[in-house]
């Protein structure tokens, strides 16, 4: 379920039906979920608020590099291109190339053979 801001009320602002008064009902939530989810409900100042409620839960991936590698290949399973922070086995960050795959999966190129994890967000 999509979080709703508070001062939401039961009213469709692009028909101009309903009660702005009363709070929504579980109903009037889920028309307005898969309005969204369809891309037809094109209400410019509110619809950011619902399209960013109906973002997936999984929005970061922690790859943890065991064995030391000069290149890491991270599926992070993310659906798009994270930023991408890696760390050696100290904690330290440090500069690494990263290569797209595609919005599943990269790579991590470094110059030696380290270990450490990759911070994907």
């Amino acid at each position: 379920m999509a979080f709703i801001p508070k001062d939401w009320r039961n009213y469709d602002p692009v028909t101009g039906q309903g009660d702005p008064s009363t709070p929504l009902t579980a109903e009037a939530i889920e028309d307005l979920e898969q309005r969204v989810h369809d891309g037809t409900y094109n209400d410019s100042a509110n619809y950011t608020d619902l399209k960013i409620a109906t973002l997936p839960l999984a929005t970061y991936y922690t790859h943890n590099q065991a064995v030391p590698s000069a290149t890491w290949n991270v599926a992070h399973g993310l659906g798009y291109r994270p930023n991408v922070v890696a760390v050696d086995s100290l904690d330290r960050e440090f500069l690494a190339d990263v290569t797209y795959v595609d919005n599943n999966n990269l790579t991590i190129s470094i110059s030696s053979p380290t270990s450490g994890k990759a911070y994907c967000s």
